[in-house]
């Protein structure tokens, strides 16, 4: 009787512990809509807010900035990062606008001022960059398009360039290779120990989001990419370690990934406003959708990226 009552006081301790823990990642799984600031400079831009129907019969917004004067121009989608918007990336969406590219600055669903549809996961948002490509082909039949975007948006559009044919380059800064990864170091970070708590965690989570780990990692899906990608990541990045660049490389086939280019005293963040970053951004996708003399249509590494 003793050890029936033990055993069962532990189970309940066991199952509270589980419930908290489970809370803790639901809680993080909400988003809370931060919306869009005023851009100063996007006043001086030719924009319309664009309104893209998505899965589950939702909406995502965003700001198309266009080039009157050449209605052809290449189209590069700038995607945010996990729980951003569009603000977040706009250095490097006017950076791009001012080299002469049409520019979607995308808000994914969950994300600014677009619809909410839970739980948002890397799948979910590369639904959107998908319905995002197919819409920008309606309108602008034939322009080129590429990609850049940053964390969650980085890791989305390496599946999304996968899965739609025909993307000219892709550029993601400080891409995760695998959700689990992530999902097991915030179950670290908690102070929950792995076994048996976290691992009933990470099952819990495939099974909330619908999708297998392998579906839910960039790193499965890029074994099959023809898309020449160049990977950006951080050396102090803690939320994305940038060993994790490095696993994607591996996993892409020969000669399509470029870098990745570490830097080395940036941050998670610190790269989408940093010059350098953004000035290597530019340069690998002139080389992709501009190919001329001065840009020539394979990128050049110095053996420290592009």
């Amino acid at each position: 009787m003793t050890i029936l009552i033990l055993v069962s006081g532990l189970l309940l301790l066991f199952l509270a512990w589980l419930t908290w823990a489970w809370k803790k990642f639901l809680d993080a799984f909400q988003i809370e809509l931060e919306p869009n600031q005023p851009m100063p400079d996007l006043n001086q831009v030719p924009y319309e807010t664009w309104h893209i129907p998505t899965g589950h019969s939702k909406i995502i917004r965003g700001w198309m900035l266009l080039q009157p004067a050449d209605p052809s121009a290449p189209i590069v989608i700038v995607a945010h990062g996990w729980t951003r918007n569009a603000t977040f990336l706009w250095p490097i969406s006017y950076r791009l606008w001012k080299e002469g590219y049409q520019v979607f600055a995308i808000n994914a669903r969950n994300h600014g001022e677009c619809d909410l549809d839970p739980p948002m996961s890397v799948l979910k948002y590369t639904e959107d960059l998908e319905n995002t490509i197919h819409w920008l082909r309606l309108r602008f039949p034939g322009n080129p398009i590429a990609m850049t975007g940053h964390s969650l948006g980085g890791a989305a559009l390496l599946i999304a360039s996968v899965r739609v044919p025909g993307v000219s380059a892709a550029v993601p800064i400080c891409a995760f290779s695998r959700s689990d990864r992530i999902f097991e170091m915030d179950i670290r970070r908690a102070g929950v120990p792995m076994i048996p708590v976290g691992k009933v965690i990470l099952a819990l989570i495939r099974r909330y989001l619908g999708h297998s780990y392998d579906d839910l990692a960039p790193a499965f899906w890029v074994r099959n990419s023809t898309v020449p990608t160049l990977l950006i990541g951080a050396g102090l990045d803690t939320r994305v370690p940038p060993d994790m660049q490095y696993e994607l490389k591996a996993a892409f086939p020969e000669g399509i990934a470029y870098g990745p280019v570490i830097e080395p005293e940036a941050t998670h963040t610190s790269l989408l406003t940093d010059p350098g970053t953004i000035d290597r951004i530019v340069r690998f996708i002139n080389r992709r959708l501009k190919p001329t003399d001065g840009n020539p249509a394979d990128p050049l590494t110095d053996g420290n990226g592009v």
